[in-house]
Formats: C-alpha cells, sequence, structure tokens
C-alpha cells in the first residue's frame, strides 16, 4: 500500500499501551480522528521506526476512521483461545459472525445509534429548582488541548452538540426512573448449571441510544471552548442505567437462556447446537436494532466464564478469584471511609460468606468515629479468610427435599 495513505504518529510509552496523537511532522497534519486509529492497533498495520526518538509512523491500517475490515481481519479479533467448541462447530460460528459483521464495531469503526423508539426523557422533581450554571474548571493548556480533541471527536460522531446551558448539578434534582436494574443473583442462579457460556459487550452502550431533544439542555457540560450538549444518553447521569437496561431488555425480549445487566450480555446453553442457535438470535436482534457490539471484548463458547465478578460454570456460582485476591490483600483501614468501602465489596459476595452479619458486626459499629481495636482487627481478618473460602453456590433442585434450619438473635438472623 502506498505510502499516500492516511496515516499518523503515535506517541509511544514503554510502560502503557499505544496512544494516538495529534502529532505534526514535515509541517504536515497527518490525523483527525485519534480514537480510530488507537482502535486500529490490534489490526496488521505496516510499521517504520523512527531513530532517535519514542515515535513511530504507522500507516496503510485497515480500521481507520469509517474504512471496511476484510472479512479474514475481522475474524482474526475473535477471542478463541478458551472456546471449547468443536473444531466444525468454530468454523460456523465464524460463519454466523461474517453473517451479522454489521453488528461489530471493529467492522466498519462506527457507534450504533438504537433505532427503537425508546430514548432518554430526563424529567424533573421539580421544574423550578434548576441548579446556577457554573464556570469551566481552569486547566493546564496540555489538559485543555486533551479535552479540544475529545470534544472534536463527540461532535464528530454526532454525540453532542453546541450548547448555552450547565447543569452540572442536575443529578439530585432528576426524577428517578420507573424501571429497576434487575438483581444479579436472580439471573446468575438461572445461568448456573449450563454447559456452555458467551458474553457480548456492548460497544459505547450508552451512547447508542438517543437523548430526547427536549432533555439535552440537562445534560450539558461546561469546557473552556464554551457548553456543549449530549445528543446522546451520557453517562453518570441519574436515570442512564435504568433507561439502558429497559432498552436493552426490549431488544434480547424472549431469547431463551439470554441475560443483560447493563451493557453486559451472557447467554448460556446446554449444548452446542442450542449455543449457536443463541448466539445467532442475539446478534439479529442487535443488528435489527442497529446496535453496536465489541468483537473483541465478546467471549465464545466456554465452559466457564467471569461475569460481574463471578466465575459461572456447570458446578455454579462462585466470587471471580481477582476479585477475591484483591479484597484479601487489603492492608488494614485507616480511616472510617476505608472501612465502609471495604465492607460494601465484601458484602457483594456474602451470601458465599457463612454469619457474614454476625462476623463484620464489628466493622459495622465503625461510623464517623474511627476506633480499630483487636476486635476490629479479628473481624477484618476473618472476613477476608471466609472469602477466600467462599462456597461455590447453585440453584435447588425444584424436585428434591431439603430441610432449612433457621436461627436469629441480636447478632443476626440467618439459614442453612
Amino acid at each position: 500500500m502506498s505510502m499516500d495513505k492516511t496515516f499518523g504518529l503515535l506517541d509511544i510509552d514503554d510502560d502503557s499501551e499505544p496512544i494516538v496523537k495529534n502529532l505534526e511532522a514535515d509541517g504536515q497534519h497527518y490525523l483527525d480522528n485519534t480514537e480510530q486509529m488507537s482502535s486500529s492497533l490490534a489490526s496488521p498495520v505496516t510499521k517504520k521506526k523512527l531513530e532517535k526518538n519514542k515515535i513511530s509512523l504507522f500507516c496503510c491500517l485497515d480500521s481507520l476512521g469509517n474504512e471496511i475490515l476484510s472479512d479474514n481481519a475481522l475474524l482474526s479479533l475473535i477471542n478463541l483461545k478458551d472456546c471449547s467448541l468443536s473444531k466444525q462447530n468454530i468454523e460456523k460460528l465464524k460463519k454466523i459472525v461474517l453473517k451479522h459483521k454489521l453488528v461489530f464495531h471493529e467492522y466498519d469503526g462506527k457507534i450504533g445509534r438504537y433505532k427503537g423508539k425508546k430514548m432518554l426523557t430526563i424529567r424533573l422533581k421539580d421544574k423550578d429548582s434548576l441548579p446556577k450554571p457554573i464556570r469551566a474548571q481552569q486547566l493546564t493548556r496540555g489538559k485543555e488541548a486533551e479535552i479540544e480533541q475529545q470534544i472534536k471527536q463527540m461532535i464528530n460522531k454526532d454525540l453532542i452538540e453546541s450548547s448555552r446551558i450547565d447543569f452540572r448539578r442536575i443529578n439530585s434534582l432528576i426524577e428517578a426512573q420507573s424501571h429497576h436494574i434487575p438483581r444479579i443473583q436472580n439471573f446468575l442462579n438461572e445461568a448456573a448449571g449450563k454447559r456452555l457460556y458467551s458474553t457480548f459487550d456492548l460497544k459505547s452502550g450508552f451512547h447508542q441510544i438517543a437523548l430526547d431533544a427536549s432533555s439535552r439542555k440537562l445534560a450539558s457540560f461546561v469546557t473552556h471552548q464554551g457548553i456543549f450538549s449530549y445528543k446522546v444518553m451520557p453517562m453518570g447521569l441519574t436515570g442512564s442505567p435504568d433507561a439502558f437496561q429497559r432498552i436493552m431488555e426490549t431488544v434480547l425480549f424472549g431469547l431463551t437462556n439470554t441475560f443483560v445487566y447493563i451493557d453486559d450480555i451472557l447467554t448460556a446453553s446446554d449444548n452446542e447446537l442450542e449455543h449457536l442457535e443463541n448466539i445467532e438470535a442475539i446478534l439479529k436482534r442487535i443488528e435489527e436494532n442497529d446496535v453496536k457490539i465489541s468483537l473483541k471484548k465478546s467471549s465464545f463458547g466456554l465452559f466457564q466464564i467471569n461475569y460481574l465478578g463471578y466465575t459461572i460454570d456447570f458446578h455454579g456460582i462462585k466470587p471471580h478469584k481477582d476479585k477475591i485476591l484483591a479484597l484479601a490483600n487489603k492492608k488494614s483501614p485507616t480511616t472510617a471511609k476505608e472501612v465502609k468501602s471495604f465492607i460494601r465489596a465484601a458484602s457483594y459476595f456474602r451470601r458465599h460468606i457463612a454469619n457474614f452479619a454476625h462476623n463484620a458486626k464489628p466493622l459495622y459499629r465503625i461510623s464517623n468515629e474511627f476506633k480499630w481495636t483487636n476486635e476490629q482487627v479479628t473481624a477484618f481478618n476473618n472476613i477476608k479468610i471466609a472469602l477466600i473460602n467462599a462456597a461455590c453456590l447453585k440453584k435447588p433442585d425444584s424436585q428434591g427435599t431439603y430441610e432449612i434450619h433457621t436461627d436469629a438473635s441480636t447478632q443476626g438472623i440467618g439459614a442453612k
């Protein structure tokens, strides 16, 4: 491929992944869309080292901008490292991916835009109680340049628009959405005990949902370049997760053994044929609604899957070992805030720990005043040990016979 194709300079840091920046060389400006070039680094590239500087010249990028990936390039992005499908069914999986290639962000570099009628509408509790506008924060020139680049990208992708109003403190005034996020444990129970699992990650999920025109002024942000309003669902706004969950449940409604939690989709099956059918059904629904998935972040046909902090397989559900290791390696807290943070993180896995409330009681007693005595040290260490030995849980057999032993005291209540 000739050198007159679009290319850009990349700043390379030995301790991190390559980051694309708008740089100039020989008086020429080579790069307009840095994000797309950054995402293209996974694709084959022609690379020439520039001596003496930690800078490399990349050209002939397969997926730069909105260029289309070849079928082979797209298939190379499928992660088959732990795939348990037979060779024959892996080939069928590849055909399914190519049949629905428009679903994948990597194919054309585009962000999806949900075409259904539902969108996020922001409603205030009291329309007369709007926060006062605030000024842009003082930043260094380097940070301002980065903000300018991100704003340019978001405008080019039709995600934001120039605005005259800024209400950064709007969240406390927004009326709560009526749709609730599902309980994680409910669909983990349903998914556990299957033979095969696949997960799908929606690319910039919130940005694929339109924001009602009347609500845009309420989702504004201020910069040194002016005030901008989101045209799509912003992250961090009260109601965004609920609205997104409702839309994705609508998109995937009725699909067998398919679960969605915000932008993470999981499907579970008892055999390979059923699993391929589930995968294709999900991709078909996603394609029909003009939503995009990240192929690189999707996993296919695994015996065991890590999902929302848990490991799920045929034997049941257990906390993900990396999450447990992170908690087990926590140093003793030095403030009440750190204690509360540890309790919240450990409590996420409390179903897998016998007598959690009783063991954690000394830590719960620490409120605003921090007191770290031997009692708290013992409780802290016992919870970490219990996390390391957390039980694997499985949904009871509905046809089985069980005995439940309950207990209650001033220290707590429980059953086993």
